[in-house]
């Protein structure tokens, strides 16, 4: 997927807990005109069957919501403070510069050729 002007990232919390089973949220960041981002939050659960897997479900949900406002003041602060040097590349940077590569290669979508 191409995402013109932003990143998604992917968290999992939760993952040695017993009483839990693991959460999982998606963030679209998107930058502002200003020095701010946008960031849009995706909660993701296992879909479960019948009423008390659907009642699960829903709680997972909303636990997963709850420690996104949890942890989003310390994320902010990180990726507000991310500052990309493509001359300070390390070799764990790897296949991060293979996929740039890629991506530079791809010819633009009709999105973002048009202006809409």
């Amino acid at each position: 997927m191409r995402y013109a002007d932003g990143c998604i990232g992917l968290l999992t919390i939760m993952k040695k807990v017993r009483i839990v089973p693991q959460l999982h949220m998606i963030y679209a960041y998107t930058p502002l005109e200003t020095v701010r981002t946008r960031i849009q939050p995706i909660y993701v659960a296992k879909e479960r069957k019948g009423i008390f897997g659907w009642v699960i479900t829903r709680i997972l949900l909303l636990l997963t919501k709850l420690a996104y406002y949890l942890l989003r003041g310390e994320d902010g602060m990180i990726y507000d403070n991310i500052r990309y040097n493509p001359n300070a590349i390390i070799s764990i940077d790897k296949p991060l510069v293979e996929y740039m590569h890629y991506v530079n290669k791809l010819e633009p979508s009709v999105w973002s050729k048009n202006n809409f």
